[in-house]
């Protein structure tokens, strides 16, 4: 992988400055403008970027693999604050198959920081605790050979070039809940077969579905977008479905195996 090339744009879509920590997403109560297709919608820039998994007045203390401060043996780094609740900081790049604990030094696991699975090219499986509420921004960038993700149901906050650059992976659900898709989160997954979106999201930024395979779809659970701030070529310009229980054109269901299917 290019590397170099894909370091120089993230960092000309971060360049207002992001924390190195996972990230709270808005408040459910927060509204949403009506549809747009300005390019700015939803900037990170433009959200609280305030609260993290560590604020002002919390410290953190991190700890590798090795440490034997946690009972944990295994190709992931953590940062432990002071509630005894845990981040993932950091994964071995040669690693290939990783379940994250939901539990470390015997607090949950709650977050996958910032660039935690960046570049691990040759991670192939990767299993997530529902005990994850948050991630930071790229936290699974440029895992290339990623085929498949659950995403935990407490995730609310998709950040900004989440899974740029995934190329393997197939199909990814949405949790029912989540709120916002920032920018270019799917940018050139070539491989993405389908996406499924909650009717909980109010807003998804621009290219947020960009450059996916050539059959790419994607399945709303929503009836419309209205009410939903869309920022420039938010789809990729692929055709997008809204759910209907009953047969009707244009409108998809779920089969008897609970695959997304058009009517």
């Amino acid at each position: 992988m290019r590397r170099k090339s894909f370091s120089f744009l993230k960092a000309s879509v971060l360049s207002a400055g992001i924390l190195s920590g996972c990230v709270k997403a808005p408040p459910s109560s927060s509204s949403a403008s009506s549809n747009s297709s300005s390019s700015s919608s939803p900037s990170i820039s433009s959200m609280d970027l305030s609260s993290s998994c560590s604020s002002s007045s919390e410290s953190s203390s991190e700890f590798s693999s090795s440490s034997s401060f946690g009972p944990y043996s295994g190709p992931l780094t953590f940062r432990v604050f002071e509630d005894n609740t845990a981040a993932v900081s950091g994964c071995d790049k040669a690693a290939t198959e990783v379940v994250v604990p939901a539990l470390y030094n015997g607090g949950s696991v709650t977050c996958i920081d910032s660039d935690a699975f960046q570049f691990c090219d040759l991670l192939t499986t990767l299993t997530l605790p529902e005990s994850v509420t948050m991630f930071g921004v790229s936290s699974f960038f440029g895992c290339s050979a990623l085929e498949e993700l659950v995403i935990p149901s407490g995730i609310r906050l998709i950040w900004s070039m989440e899974f740029s650059f995934c190329s393997s992976l197939k199909t990814t659900v949405l949790p029912d809940g989540l709120i916002d898709i920032a920018e270019m989160s799917y940018l050139r997954c070539s491989s993405l077969a389908y996406a499924v979106i909650p009717t909980s999201v109010i807003s998804i930024g621009y290219d947020a579905f960009s450059k996916c395979s050539s059959d790419f779809r994607i399945f709303s659970k929503a009836t419309s977008l209205e009410g939903v701030k869309l920022g420039r070529n938010w789809d990729g310009g692929f055709p997008h479905y809204f759910y209907s229980e009953s047969e009707k054109s244009g409108a998809w269901h779920y089969d008897i195996d609970g695959v997304p299917t058009l009517w």
